[in-house]
C-alpha cells in the first residue's frame, strides 16, 4: 500500500530502498484514515502487507495556479517516484499488488502515474483511490457513484485522453458492493465533492469543500476492502 499525501502534508521519515519512499507517517491524515481502515475485518487478508508513503515535494505556491509551474513540477516529480517505486516491484520474483491512496495533489500524482506505466504494472494494481483530484475529469466509469459533478479539475487539461482511458480501463471480474452481484469493477475511484476548489476548479469559494473528504473515509474503505479483499 502506498500512500500520496496532498500539497503541504508533512513529510514522513525512514526512508526505504532508493529513497522513494518512507516507512513511517507522510500520508496525511484522510490517507491516514483509509489506510487505517482497510481490512479492519479481515486482518489475516493483510499480513504481511509493506504500508509506506510517497517520497515527493507536494509543494505548490499559494495560489495553486501559478505561472511559475510550482505544482506541476512538485506533482510531476512525484508522478517519477511513483512509476520508478512500481516498476521496482514489478522487477521482483514475485510482484506484489499494489494499493494506492492519494489526496489532493497526491490523487493527481497516481492518476498520471498510472496513465504512464505499462499495462503489466497497471495490472498490478488492484486498487487505487483518489480524493478531491486537480485532474477530475466528469462522466468517467471511474467516478464514484453518486458524486459525479460536471465541472473539471484545476489541472484537468494535463490528464489526456490516453491517462484518462488507461484508468477507466483498469478492471475485473468479481463481487461488486456498488451493485451488490457479480460484475465488472473499475479498480479506480475517484471522489469529488461538488463546489471543491481543486476537483472542480472553484478556487474562489471550494478550499473548504476541499478539506471535507473525511465523510467519504468510510466509503473509500469500503471500496478498497471490496475490490482487494472481497468484502462487502
Amino acid at each position: 500500500m502506498i500512500g500520496v499525501r496532498g500539497t503541504g502534508a508533512p513529510a514522513g521519515s525512514n526512508p526505504g530502498p532508493g529513497g522513494r519512499v518512507w516507512r513511517s507517517g507522510g500520508m496525511g491524515d484522510f490517507v491516514t484514515s483509509i489506510a487505517n481502515g482497510v481490512g479492519t475485518n479481515a486482518p489475516d487478508a493483510l499480513q504481511g502487507m509493506y504500508r509506506v508513503s510517497l517520497n515527493y515535494p507536494a509543494t505548490a505556491t499559494v495560489n495553486p495556479i501559478d505561472s511559475s509551474g510550482a505544482y506541476i513540477n512538485s506533482r510531476n516529480a512525484g508522478v517519477a517516484a511513483l512509476k520508478a517505486e512500481l516498476q521496482y516491484y514489478a522487477s521482483c520474483a514475485r510482484p506484489p499488488s499494489v494499493t494506492l491512496i492519494g489526496y489532493s495533489q497526491g490523487a493527481d500524482v497516481i492518476g498520471t502515474a498510472l496513465g504512464q506505466v505499462s499495462q503489466s504494472i497497471r495490472s498490478r494494481v488492484q486498487a487505487a483511490v483518489l480524493l478531491g483530484d486537480p485532474s477530475y475529469r466528469p462522466n468517467q466509469p471511474i467516478n464514484a457513484p453518486g458524486l459525479n459533478p460536471g465541472g473539471s479539475g484545476m489541472f484537468s487539461q494535463t490528464r489526456t485522453d490516453a491517462i484518462q482511458n488507461a484508468l477507466n480501463g483498469m478492471t475485473s471480474y468479481g463481487w461488486n458492493a456498488d451493485t451488490q452481484s457479480m460484475g465488472t469493477r473499475q479498480h479506480v475511484r475517484e471522489y469529488c465533492l461538488y463546489g471543491d476548489a481543486a476537483c472542480q476548479n472553484q478556487i474562489a469559494t471550494g478550499w473548504n469543500i476541499h478539506g471535507q473528504y473525511g465523510a467519504w473515509v468510510n466509503a473509500a474503505t469500503n471500496y478498497i476492502n471490496n475490490v482487494v479483499l472481497d468484502i462487502g
